[in-house]
């Protein structure tokens, strides 16, 4: 795909991406159903040993709803205390749950791509007040997709990360280190909208868009 280099800052495109975001809004069961795509789960081959049962999709959303309907966990949303504590909690319930209830075993990439897209949709579930949905959107993880790589290869030339690279690459090594990457160019702006951004490009080719940056002068300070 072709990259429009008429850059705009990342406070340009803030509002209209958040706006356009929030337009949609889902009960419990909808919201599950629409946070992973059956284009995530491809990669859960049984022949891998990724599931050895069930369909991971079918996996994923039992999981979801249980966490969901459990109060405990609402309550912990709800105060709004701690995201890196909380989403590691919920990751590892997912890695607990998917163990026990099919024996599959799903490589670092493919958990953390599920729970990402969990809650980076999770403010638009009918379920949760504003302030709550405000706090997970502010906080959540960028979902790493080659979309999002691929935004993250161009702004940062020193990240080192390939061209064509795809989720399968992200793995415990650097994880961390491209979600700190996209936060440092983000600064104060929720890290969802970089994800936005790169979705938004990435799916509508016939559209010419410009690629986000920020001021050359303010980065290299």
């Amino acid at each position: 795909m072709q990259v429009d280099t008429n850059f705009k800052t990342l406070e340009d495109n803030f509002t209209r991406l958040k706006e356009v975001f929030y337009k949609q809004s889902f009960d419990k069961v909808s919201f599950i159903t629409y946070c992973v795509e059956k284009s995530t789960i491809r990669s859960f081959h049984s022949s891998k040993g990724y599931v050895k049962i069930f369909k991971p999709l079918s996996i994923f959303r039992v999981w979801a709803f249980n966490f969901l309907s459990d109060k405990k966990n609402i309550d912990k949303l709800k105060a709004r205390d701690n995201f890196t504590d909380f989403r590691k909690s919920a990751l590892a319930d997912l890695e607990k749950f998917w163990t026990l209830t099919d024996g599959g075993t799903p490589e670092f990439y493919q958990f953390n791509k599920l729970i990402d897209l969990f809650f980076k949709f999770l403010p638009l579930w009918n379920g949760l007040d504003n302030k709550t949905k405000e706090w997970v959107f502010k906080n959540t993880n960028v979902p790493l997709d080659k979309f999002s790589l691929d935004l993250l290869r161009r702004w940062n030339h020193k990240s080192n990360i390939l061209k064509g690279v795809s989720m399968n690459y992200v793995d415990k090594t650097n994880y961390n280190k491209f979600q700190k990457e996209i936060k440092q160019i983000c600064k104060d702006i929720p890290v969802i909208v970089f994800d936005l951004y790169a979705w938004e490009a990435s799916h509508q080719p016939k559209e010419k868009f410009e690629l986000i940056k920020l001021d050359q002068k303010k980065n290299s300070r």
